[in-house]
């Protein structure tokens, strides 16, 4: 009688499946497990194009700006998480008569004075954006 074993060795065909589908098992574990996003965590709004006259304090955070009465500055959105491109979103200028955004999303300096900017959503749950502090001047 022979009792020899038989000892099977993966080819590397075979090794490369096994990593394959070992990664694809993983990725959708993780799939499954992450939020899909279903309300909007965080929107962001930035100054984009700063115009003549204007100096921002820190064009990253975008905490404060100067603007002369009459010059403008193009505003950009962010909305998190990505999946929520279409909801619709208004900017809020707390003093509407000191500034106010225009058709192109644009903040125009109306009088000398201080208001506040900030994007909240339309309807649903409500978030609000960072707030931008915006001094006007003659």
């Amino acid at each position: 009688m022979n009792n020899t074993k038989k000892q099977y060795e993966l080819t590397i065909k075979g090794k490369i499946i096994i990593v394959v589908a070992a990664v694809f098992v993983i990725g959708l574990i993780i799939f499954l497990l992450i939020p899909k996003g279903d309300d909007i965590t965080r929107i962001s709004i930035e100054m984009v194009s700063p115009n003549e006259g204007i100096v921002i304090d820190d064009p990253v955070l975008g905490m404060s700006t100067e603007l002369k009465v009459g010059k403008k500055i193009k505003l950009s959105s962010t909305i998190y998480p990505e999946n929520h491109k279409n909801i619709e979103t208004e900017y809020i200028v707390e003093n509407p008569d000191i500034a106010y955004v225009n058709e192109e999303d644009m903040i125009v300096g109306k009088k000398a004075g201080k208001t506040k900017l900030y994007m909240t959503t339309k309807s649903g749950k409500t978030v609000k954006s960072n707030e931008i502090e915006i001094t006007i001047v003659d």
